[in-house]
């Protein structure tokens, strides 16, 4: 029962050790790119959930939550008007979604100091 213990014990702390391996690797290809490859991934991320978000809601057109993610996404990659109409069918289904109106304002917001930003130059 004893060696079974310690066998157990000793698999446990390898694959442990394993993980965290894997994880520094993870970490230092992370931190050796530069700011614009990570840019460029967190967008490829963006654009592959806005697809995932349409597809859900082709089969659920009344879905709120799904609405809201998607304006979130299009929030993310400053597609102001985008985010402004999705957020706008949120609220739509549910009118007492918090996070919707609060999209539309920084969508508003976004959109207005980009106009004030040209303007300037």
């Amino acid at each position: 029962m004893i060696k079974i213990f310690v066998c157990f014990l000793c698999i446990m702390l390898f694959s442990c050790a394993k993980k965290k391996e894997e994880r520094i690797e993870k970490e230092t290809i992370i931190i050796g790119m530069n700011l614009e490859d990570k840019i460029e991934i967190e967008k490829r991320g963006i654009n592959e959930e806005i697809i995932e978000t349409k597809k859900a809601l082709e089969k659920d057109k009344e879905n709120a939550m799904l609405y809201l993610k998607l304006a979130e996404a299009n929030l993310k990659k400053q597609y102001t008007y985008s985010a402004i109409e999705s957020a706008r069918e949120a609220v739509k289904y549910k009118p007492n979604l918090a996070e919707g109106y609060k999209i539309m304002a920084d969508a508003y917001f976004n959109r207005e100091n980009y106009k004030r930003q040209k303007r300037i130059i």
